[in-house]
């Protein structure tokens, strides 16, 4: 028997075929030498997109650690400083996430940390609880 590659399209005995249970006559689309240079380039374009999302992790981490907690001056850990939007409205998701997963440039990354402020982990919460349970007393929660 034999199949026709679908993207070099020339005939071929099934054995140059990989096998693959969730097609229906049980072998993949692709030859094996076309899946093999589909898979090479596949690999290469996600090394790409990974040192680019590197980049720009690296870049936000260094910011972080810069420029420090806006309230206490913290900067040893750049995973323990959180970017607040100044206007949360302007920004959908967590800045963070939506900075990496949505593929943004650089320049779209250094316009939404200009309009955010940068608070440690602590200072956030004690900012936080102070907004919703009730005041804030040097550094200190009360209980409202």
């Amino acid at each position: 028997m034999s199949q026709t590659c679908n993207r070099c399209k020339v005939e071929k005995p099934l054995n140059d075929f990989y096998k693959n249970k969730a097609r229906k006559n049980g072998f993949n689309l692709a030859c094996k030498i076309c899946q093999i240079e589909l898979n090479k380039k596949n690999r290469r374009e996600k090394t790409t997109e990974w040192k680019r999302l590197n980049k720009h992790r690296k870049f936000i981490a260094r910011v972080k650690t810069i420029l420090g907690c806006g309230t206490c001056g913290y900067r040893a850990h750049a995973c323990a400083i959180d970017l607040i939007p100044h206007d949360p409205s302007s920004v959908s998701k967590a800045v963070k996430s939506s900075v990496l997963s949505a593929g943004w440039s650089l320049k779209r990354i250094k316009e939404v940390i200009r309009g955010c402020f940068l608070l440690c982990s602590n200072c956030h919460r004690v900012r936080t609880h102070g907004q919703h349970v009730g005041k804030t007393e040097k550094g200190k929660c009360t209980k409202g």
